[in-house]
Formats: C-alpha cells, sequence, structure tokens
C-alpha cells in the first residue's frame, strides 16, 4: 500500500518521507493539540506549534528502528493523537503547578506603588476642570445653560434629600 511505502521510507529515515509523513499528518495533531488549550485558556502561553514537534520528536525516536508494528494508517494516527494529548496534559499541569509555586511569587513591599499616580484631586486640577468647565458654559446657547442649571439644582436637591434618608 501507498501508506505502508512511506512508513517503511520514515522507518529508514528518509527525510524527505519524514517531511511527507508530518505534511501529512499535522493538521490534525495540531487542532488536537490547539483546541484543549484554548478552552483551559492557555493558548497564548503554550505554543501549539512547540507541542506538535515535540510530539513528532518524540514520535521519531521512538518509531524509527523500533518493533512497533504500525502498517495500518489509523493506528499510527490514533497513536500520534494519543501522544498528542498526553503532551497537552503534561505541558498544562506543569503550567499549573509552576502557577502554584509560591516561591515564584515576589511578595508586596512598600515601594510597590511608587510611581502609580494619586487618584486624589490637586488643586491645580480642581482650578483646570473649573476653567474647562467655565469654556464649556459659555459655549451654550441661554436654553442649554437653563438646561444644565436645572439639572444642577436637580442633582443637588436629590443629594440632599438621599442624606437625610440615611442613603448616602
Amino acid at each position: 500500500s501507498e501508506f505502508r511505502n512511506l512508513f517503511g521510507r520514515v522507518e529508514a529515515r528518509d527525510q524527505a518521507a519524514c517531511a511527507e509523513f508530518v505534511e501529512l499528518v499535522q493538521t490534525e495533531i495540531y487542532r488536537t493539540v490547539r483546541l484543549p488549550l484554548i478552552g483551559m485558556g492557555l493558548q497564548s502561553l503554550i505554543d501549539p506549534m512547540d507541542i506538535c514537534q515535540a510530539v513528532f520528536a518524540g514520535f521519531f525516536s521512538r518509531v524509527v528502528g523500533s518493533d512497533y508494528d504500525l502498517s495500518d494508517p489509523m493506528q499510527v494516527k490514533n497513536l500520534l493523537l494519543t501522544m498528542a494529548r498526553n503532551k497537552v496534559r503534561d505541558e498544562s499541569r506543569r503550567y499549573m503547578a509552576q502557577r502554584r509555586n509560591r516561591s515564584l511569587v515576589v511578595p508586596a513591599s512598600e515601594d510597590c506603588l511608587q510611581g502609580v499616580p494619586d487618584q486624589q484631586s490637586t488643586p491645580s486640577s480642581l482650578v483646570g476642570r473649573s476653567e474647562l468647565v467655565e469654556k464649556i458654559r459659555g459655549q451654550l446657547s441661554p436654553e442649554e445653560r437653563a438646561v444644565v442649571e436645572q439639572r444642577a439644582l436637580m442633582d443637588r436637591a436629590i443629594e440632599r434629600v438621599s442624606r437625610s434618608l440615611g442613603l448616602r
């Protein structure tokens, strides 16, 4: 059969046959690796192609010159898919174990927030905002200004009522 001929050349370490074999099965192996990584949210942390390469490396090192009887294409495909699933499982376990390793967690220090801007308003930012509001008000029509002022009055009234009821 054509597959047996190709696989015989792979076992004989023919590089062209190995490349042809990889091309033949690579898409399915890649899909078998990529989908679980996406499901676990690890696709951006673990490269599926790295796992595929490791699967092929393991496959070629074990199969070439071994006593495996892999004359059936389905048998070879199932072996590769099983190897791929096992490799994904091992890599995801290794990654999750690293995340749980407490020695990898950097303890927080007093200066860890140094350089983070303070959220409180400074006097200059308050003045700047006030000037900006006045500039915007100056561009409003008399009707628009009346709406804004009414809205501000309503907001203050709601605030007063809320405070009197103990809601704020």
